[in-house]
């Protein structure tokens, strides 16, 4: 590659063409696209045309979210992980957790149910459900 925007740019050209090929065939009576196709989709979009007034931190974050999407959606490609909202909502947080992203985790978790379920549980509801579940990452982290 020819620069560290070109390199970037193509990265984000697999992520996208990836969430592409592993779209659910059937789509979500409240979604056409998933959001990790639209994540990925505005992520390429924002390189490309903003790469020069990102900062570097913005690059960084924006790589971490392109990882954890890109984990989730080989495992649905490689058939390990099913394309169920609930299932890929509940790796996300744990790889949010697991960065230290609890406040981020809470966030997804009330967005997801609101979409998904169409109530979102309370801020309290929602950091004691995070909150339990890190208790039981750490738990099965010690155990094994």
């Amino acid at each position: 590659m020819s620069n560290k925007k070109d390199w970037m740019c193509e990265k984000m050209h697999q992520l996208v063409k990836l969430c592409e090929s592993t779209e659910p065939a059937e789509t979500e009576e409240r979604n056409l696209f998933s959001p990790y196709t639209i994540q990925a989709n505005e992520m390429l979009e924002r390189v490309e045309l903003y790469y020069g007034e990102l900062s570097t931190e913005d690059k960084v974050e924006m790589m971490k979210q392109a990882n954890m999407i890109w984990k989730v959606r080989k495992k649905i490609e490689g058939g390990e992980l099913s394309t169920d909202w609930k299932v890929r909502m509940h790796l996300e947080l744990e790889d949010n957790i697991r960065s230290g992203f609890k406040i981020t985790a809470i966030k997804h978790y009330r967005k997801e149910l609101k979409a998904h379920v169409g109530v979102a549980p309370s801020l309290k509801e929602a950091k004691e459900y995070i909150d339990s579940l890190a208790q039981t990452m750490n738990t099965m982290r010690m155990v094994t």
